[in-house]
């Protein structure tokens, strides 16, 4: 049990947080968001998480984002004889899951720009809202009943433009060196970038945004050799990538110049997109 909610099943794991299915007591289904604490400074810790991600949240109750449902910062979990103290999230349960569920699915680069173009939308709302996300991931992209795209995870997102950044994952822009002042906006922008590769490809494009990862050198010297490794791209797709992907923040591409591009502006296919939503809700047997 959480609190009133029986929990049914862990549907996500993240750095800070498991997600769990949890039911209501008329037996409908919302997504909770757990962070565990186990002493004083983890409770702060893991508070101010949850306080970061609703203050993001309900600026953005008119962008493409999880909805609140409830949250509380004393909760109770309630698994195998114990209860363990945590803060949650409750939001609604969007049973297409994350990005991570079409990855799989090995989708064509028509399909793939239809989601980019979603994601693309969203984030543009988000940012002329003031928040900037900075954990943008597959994971935290989930797919809603009508096949859009709904952002969640804003548990380190900021309202700042410039902010310092100390983590790091395969989606980290190269300027997220220790603890300095970053480009909110040009760091999401990176992420979506290798977001949108991992799509396509099926595989990061580098594993570290760093001089000394060889993946990304050969990527940032144009060496035809790091596309050799992905022939079943288009042209169009490479350059929307070197320019999403540029080691300098101020010469790679900000939302009009991705908006614009010939890739994201090219056409879809929406029975492909049909199709790929069977194919879904087969893989989920939904």
């Amino acid at each position: 049990m959480l609190d009133d909610y029986t929990v049914k099943k862990t549907i996500a794991i993240g750095d800070y947080s498991k997600v769990k299915l949890v039911q209501d007591r008329q037996g409908k289904y919302y997504s909770a968001k757990l962070m565990y604490y186990t002493n004083e400074p983890s409770k702060i810790y893991v508070t101010s998480l949850l306080s970061n991600e609703l203050k993001s949240l309900r600026i953005l109750t008119s962008s493409k984002t999880i909805q609140i449902i409830a949250a509380s910062f004393e909760g109770k979990h309630l698994a195998k004889r114990r209860t363990r103290p945590c803060v949650y999230l409750l939001s609604t349960f969007y049973s297409l899951g994350p990005l991570t569920n079409i990855v799989s699915l090995r989708p064509s680069e028509s399909a793939c720009r239809y989601f980019f173009t979603k994601a693309i939308s969203a984030l543009d709302s988000i940012h002329s809202q003031g928040v900037i996300h900075l954990n943008i991931k597959l994971e935290n992209l989930l797919i809603d009943n009508d096949m859009s795209i709904r952002f969640c995870g804003f548990s380190m997102s900021s309202i700042s433009e410039n902010r310092k950044i100390r983590r790091h994952s395969l989606y980290s822009a190269p300027e997220i060196v220790g603890f300095k002042n970053c480009n909110g906006k040009k760091i999401d922008i990176f992420a979506l970038g290798v977001l949108i590769f991992i799509l396509l490809c099926g595989s990061p494009p580098f594993l570290r945004a760093s001089q000394t990862d060889t993946h990304y050198k050969l990527l940032q010297s144009k060496n035809p050799a790091f596309w050799n490794l992905f022939p079943r791209v288009s042209n169009d797709f490479k350059e929307l990538i070197v320019g999403m992907l540029k080691d300098n923040p101020e010469e790679r591409y900000d939302l009009d110049a991705i908006k614009q591009h010939r890739w994201t502006k090219s056409e879809y296919s929406q029975e492909e997109i049909e199709a790929l939503h069977r194919k879904l809700l087969k893989l989920l047997e939904i």
